[in-house]
Formats: structure tokens, C-alpha cells, sequence
């Protein structure tokens, strides 16, 4: 009879503990510490414009997630809109996001990773 007048309460513990840890990072969430993942070097741009994980952390790899998948759907939109391939758009993104990138951030540059 005591474990019964306990499991409610239980499971109501249990599972507001599970919702407290799932978090799942937004896009604006992303978009937001990208800059500081950059500084602090756990991420880099690549030459085809998408972004690497550098430090491989869980929180890394689901901020490049999904500005990449975000990159994505807009390199598909500027390739169809300007009669491109998908390669050459991001070509073009790598290039630019290497120009743009501040001292102290990771480029790759023939396949190795700088600090620019």
C-alpha cells in the first residue's frame, strides 16, 4: 500500500527531472553564441562555407547542426534563384565567410585548420 501512495509523486519527480535536462537548442539560440563558440574556438568555418567542430562537445555539435542546415536552405535558394549548382554557392559562401571571419577564428585553409 506505500509504494502505491508513492508512485504518483514519483513519476511527477522523475519526469520533471528528465524535462529540466532536455534542452534543444534553437536556430535564434544558435545564431546568438555563435560568435562566442567561434572565439573560443570550438568551431570553424570551412572552405564550402559550412561550419566544423572543433572542440567536440554535445553543445557544439548541435549549434553547427543547425546553422548548417540553415546554410544549407539558403545556399539551395541562392543556387536555384541565380542558376548555380549547390557546389558553387558554396564555394562562394566559404570564401566569404574566410574573408569575414575575425582574427583569433578557425579557417580551413587547404584542409588544415588556422587561426586567421
Amino acid at each position: 500500500m506505500k509504494f502505491r501512495s508513492l508512485f504518483p509523486p514519483l513519476i511527477l519527480i522523475f519526469s520533471l527531472g528528465l524535462s529540466c535536462q532536455v534542452h534543444a537548442m534553437t536556430l535564434k539560440e544558435a545564431k546568438s553564441q555563435l560568435q562566442a563558440f567561434k572565439a573560443q574556438g570550438k568551431v570553424g568555418e570551412k572552405v564550402n562555407g559550412f561550419l566544423a567542430v572543433i572542440q567536440n562537445r554535445k553543445s557544439t555539435q548541435n549549434l553547427v547542426k543547425l546553422i548548417n542546415k540553415a546554410r544549407l536552405q539558403q545556399y539551395e535558394k541562392i543556387a536555384l534563384e541565380h542558376n548555380l549548382t549547390l557546389q558553387e554557392v558554396e564555394n562562394l559562401a566559404g570564401k566569404k565567410t574566410a574573408q569575414k571571419a575575425k582574427p583569433g577564428h578557425y579557417i580551413q585553409q587547404k584542409g588544415q585548420w588556422v587561426k586567421k
